[in-house]
């Protein structure tokens, strides 16, 4: 009688058995599946990050394009590669856009800077411009001495990026974030930051002459040997700067919808400046 028990018990155990059994074997080879499956989803991300970077470097500018776009691409299938893609194209710009141009071996003159970027640097810049930015994600973007006039760059995540010395006259930059970034030297002649975010932005030395800066962001930022000759501040939100004179806000366009720091706000040369410029009623006016 009790064989046939513990047979019976047996029997209707070993199903249940079976099945645990199957379900260990399953989820392993799941596992080893899915780790395959990355192992080459790697492999392939390692190969097309080294296509690209070659294309990035060939004589071709077809190819370098090609190789811009590719680094994009990448950039949006491995976030763990994201810091070195970014560092790689400001490098490029860098390199291919310098503000120190050498001399031509047969005239033995300067090169000029164009007045737009190449088509190649353009491409590193849109990517770098429209890279999406996740939490965690390192900034990092580094264009100090790069020479990027009339470039592209409207609403760029630029947060922190070292831009000092960097040529950038013309540059649309308007709605683009510039917080606690560096410009230090930099040449902004005639660029658009129209509602740019630039809190805490470094801009000692740096030449804003004929800037347009209406609605944009400047709390807490240095004004240290600044020129803002001309430059269209009206509506601008210059409150807490500091560093910033008198004299500076009088040689550029302001209007009473410019915020101001409190004692320049009540200096009579502001205030005759501001209805000066709004008595002319011209955007184009300039002191």
């Amino acid at each position: 009688m009790l064989r046939i028990q513990m047979a019976t018990v047996l029997a209707t155990l070993l199903p249940g058995i079976a099945a645990l059994f199957a379900l260990i074997f399953t989820f392993t080879s799941v596992n080893q599946t899915r780790e395959e499956l990355r192992i080459t989803e790697q492999g392939q991300i390692t190969d097309r990050y080294t296509a690209a970077v070659t294309n990035l470097g060939a004589d071709s500018i077809d190819q370098r394009i090609g190789g811009a776009f590719a680094l994009q691409r990448i950039m949006k299938d491995s976030p763990r590669d994201r810091p070195s893609i970014v560092r790689i194209l400001c490098a490029f710009v860098r390199v291919h856009a310098p503000t120190r141009r050498p001399l031509n071996a047969s005239s033995g003159e300067i090169a000029v800077i164009p007045p737009y970027p190449a088509a190649d640097v353009s491409a590193a810049l849109e990517v770098l411009r429209s890279r999406t930015i996740r939490r965690g994600d390192a900034l990092g973007v580094e264009l100090s001495n790069a020479a990027i006039r009339g470039a592209y760059l409207y609403g760029a995540r630029l947060e922190g990026a070292f831009l000092n010395l960097a040529d950038l006259r013309g540059a649309d930059l308007n709605r683009a974030w510039l917080r606690f970034a560096y410009l230090r030297e930099a040449d902004l002649r005639g660029a658009y930051l129209r509602g740019a975010r630039m809190e805490g932005v470094h801009l000692r030395g740096a030449d804003l002459r004929g800037a347009d800066l209406r609605g944009a962001h400047f709390y807490h930022a240095g004004f240290n040997a600044t020129n803002l000759r001309g430059a269209d501040i009206r509506g601008t939100d210059l409150r807490g700067t500091f560093t910033l004179t008198t004299e500076q806000v009088v040689s550029a366009v302001p209007d009473s919808k410019t915020l101001l720091p409190t004692d320049i706000a009540e200096d009579p040369r502001v205030r005759a400046r501001i209805a000066e410029v709004e008595a002319e009623g011209d955007p184009a006016s300039r002191p």
